[in-house]
């Protein structure tokens, strides 16, 4: 008890460790006492909005084995004041061998509402934001030192700290580092929140869940290095949950454990019980899996002259390789001042050629006219060898790199 806002937790070996908005705690069993004993790993920021969560707190091995690691975590922009405390709208690198006062680094800049982290297989760090000024379309955010990443915040000292990093000149380009994949508002994103790695084993394996506060589900995320550039794509998981879901965790049993939140002040998805007509607007779930094969996109990676889809079941090859059985848009956005932002050149694409692989698993498709820097949507229905029909016929990939 006693916690302000308590957005993170980690489990070291015996220790309990939590983020909440004024510090990182750290909480150890003590066998004489029966007692949680509570100590400060972190603190000493400035906190002064109701958006300025700690999230986190994703792991990192130290450089030694006696070295006890890094936590990341990010603090959100200061957007109801319209006062930004120093080193806010950031992502931190929190060192344990480290006393408090000295073990934070500032790692990334221009994050508006930072509510997830994750790392990848190759332990990157990624972090998602949300739609909002600055921002058009809902991000994930590949976390590199010194860069940063779009949102910029209002530059009047003392009240008001840019963000860092932060470029004098606002036009939404110089100095801004693109997201490795955006979720379009409305379309697969509204308010996305914590990313979790997919455990070994588990079908998805290696790819990323990601939860939505306001549409009351998961998306998949798949990931890729292309050119030095991590980029990639999202899809559905999985809907219809009680409550909105902030965190995610995948347990020791294999269930994916959710930790749903909201109400109607905030928008947030919310389930109410047809019988009794009672909202619920938190709560734990857990999602256990039944071990039945599904049919599915499992993911889409991007080729020298279009994309390769591929499937988690075989299909017919004379449907895969039927172009007109591919829908493809692809679009822009330019960030703004302005709340969100519209798709900027939008068009639809051709699809030239079709070539089905072996196992009719996957099909390489070549595309016309594609181009860096934009989402590709793609919609494809088909049925199974089995005869089971998709159940989401939607993909969206960011393209910041076509390969070489």
């Amino acid at each position: 008890e006693g916690l302000f806002e308590p957005s993170g937790l980690a489990v070291r070996g015996e220790d309990i460790y939590v983020s909440q908005r004024s510090e990182i705690s750290k909480y150890s069993f003590d066998e004489k006492s029966g007692q949680w004993i509570k100590s400060v790993v972190a603190s000493g920021w400035e906190t002064n909005d109701f958006h300025q969560i700690s999230a986190g707190l994703p792991w990192e091995p130290g450089p030694t084995k006696d070295h006890p690691g890094f936590f990341y975590m990010s603090r959100g922009a200061g957007l109801g004041k319209n006062r930004n405390p120093p080193d806010h709208a950031a992502v931190w690198k929190i060192d344990l061998s480290k006393p408090n006062g000295e073990n934070i680094e500032v790692l990334s800049g221009g994050h508006r509402t930072p509510n997830g982290l994750g790392l990848n297989t190759a332990g990157e760090c990624f972090v998602i934001d949300n739609q909002g000024h600055w921002t058009p379309a809902n991000e994930i955010n590949h976390v590199q030192k010194g860069k940063f990443y779009g949102f910029y915040v209002r530059d009047n000292p003392p009240m008001a700290h840019p963000s860092p990093f932060q470029p004098k000149e606002r036009d939404g380009e110089t100095g801004v580092t693109p997201a490795a994949v955006q979720l379009p508002q409305d379309e697969i994103g509204n308010s996305p929140t914590e990313i979790l790695l997919f455990p070994k084993g588990h079908e998805f394996e290696g790819q990323m869940a990601v939860g939505d506060m306001r549409y009351g589900g998961l998306n998949r995320v798949f990931l890729e290095e292309v050119n030095g550039v991590w980029q990639g794509c999202v899809m559905r998981f999985t809907q219809g949950l009680e409550a909105g879901p902030n965190r995610i965790f995948f347990g020791p049993d294999g269930s994916l454990y959710v930790g749903g939140i909201g109400g109607r002040h905030a928008g947030t998805w919310f389930w109410v019980n047809p019988k009794t007509r009672k909202p619920t607007y938190g709560g734990l779930e857990r999602l256990t899996p039944t071990g039945e094969k599904v049919f599915e996109i499992d993911h889409m990676r991007a080729t020298p002259d279009g994309f390769e889809l591929h499937f988690t079941q075989p299909v017919a090859k004379m449907w895969l390789e039927d172009m007109y059985n591919y829908e493809f848009s692809q679009w822009t956005y330019k960030p703004t001042g302005h709340y969100g932002g519209p798709k900027i050149d939008f068009h639809e694409l051709d699809v030239t050629e079709a070539v089905a692989s072996e196992d009719r698993k996957s099909v390489k498709l070549s595309v016309m006219d594609l181009k860096e820097g934009y989402v590709v949507k793609v919609t494809t229905d088909p049925v199974s060898e089995l005869g089971e029909a998709l159940w989401s016929a939607d993909i969206w990939y960011t393209l910041n790199r076509i390969p070489e």
